[in-house]
């Protein structure tokens, strides 16, 4: 499966490097998945190390913020990719990279 979004996610230009314009990518996702559990777990102090599961996360809570990505940022995520992700870094590295 291949991850669709706005930002173009996982794409470089024929003879470009993933450089700067990815890492500025990845950066938009992780603050926007902190910001998105933070609200969904009302929690202000999660880290890109912290396991939603672990801090009590449901599983309508993960559709949730799914839902919300796609919403905010027009990105498709498949279910089973917040589940593998184990941490939040974890999870915006998958979306940044696709499956």
């Amino acid at each position: 499966m291949r991850l669709v979004d706005s930002l173009s996610v996982g794409t470089t230009a024929p003879g470009e490097t993933d450089g700067a314009g990815a890492d500025d990518k990845l950066e938009a996702i992780q603050r926007q998945l902190l910001a998105l559990w933070s609200e969904t777990l009302r929690n202000d102090s999660l880290t890109l190390d912290d396991d939603p599961l672990q801090l009590g996360a449901t599983s309508m809570q993960i559709m949730s913020v799914i839902g919300r990505l796609a919403e905010e940022m027009t990105i498709e995520v498949p279910v089973e990719a917040m589940f593998d992700a184990i941490t939040i870094g974890e999870q915006a590295s998958t979306l940044r990279t696709g499956l």
